[in-house]
């Protein structure tokens, strides 16, 4: 298979909806989250067959492209907006996170108290988004010619640890997806949360 001719940019766009607290989210932990974040997706868009040539990612507001994703970032499953607005479950469930296929587009959410306590918690927080932007472009969208990532090993496994490492099968698979255009939930994008320490 030849290589895919690249140009443009993954935008990753990071939406904080959760409160700060003292020990473990605050302003340096999303800025580790998203570096951990541009550490894995630039595997993933240098892959051959990723058509993007530069990732990025913003925890800022901006114009959301059809190729992008988007995630929330909630303090627990309580306060998910899938469950709050959808009245609606997400498509594959989980206690630290969940991506829902929802009217106003996908919605993928990463909820931060479930990784409470871990020795590397900014880290797990980054997996455990990365995993949901694999649903978000692999398996939630109608027409998705996977039906389940968590067949898979690595980060599109259904239970992840910060042992967990992002696997080639996983790059490989994120970059032949990444050009898919779906439809992001922006609507809730405005309610991100500014506080300080």
């Amino acid at each position: 298979m030849a290589d895919v001719k690249k140009s443009g940019v993954f935008t990753l766009w990071l939406v904080n909806l959760a409160p700060g607290n003292e020990f473990y989210w605050g302003e340096g932990t999303m800025w580790s989250v998203g570096n951990h974040l541009r550490d894995m997706f630039q595997k993933v868009v240098s892959h051959k067959s990723s058509p993007f040539e530069r990732f990025h990612y913003t925890w800022e507001r901006g114009v959301v492209q059809q190729t992008d994703v988007v995630v929330y970032f909630l303090a627990s499953q309580a306060d998910s907006i899938i469950k709050e607005k959808y009245k609606a479950v997400p498509k594959h469930n989980s206690g630290s996170g969940g991506t829902f296929p929802s009217a106003g587009g996908m919605l993928s959410e990463v909820y931060l108290r479930a990784m409470e306590g871990d020795f590397a918690y900014s880290r797990l927080v980054a997996k455990l988004a990365f995993h949901e932007c694999m649903h978000n472009k692999i398996d939630a969208a109608a027409g998705s010619t996977t039906a389940d990532i968590h067949t898979g090993d690595g980060l599109a496994a259904a239970t992840i640890s910060n042992g967990t490492d992002l696997t080639d099968a996983n790059i490989s698979l994120m970059a032949a997806n990444l050009g898919r255009n779906v439809i992001q939930h922006t609507e809730t994008m405005s309610a991100q949360t500014k506080y300080f320490f």
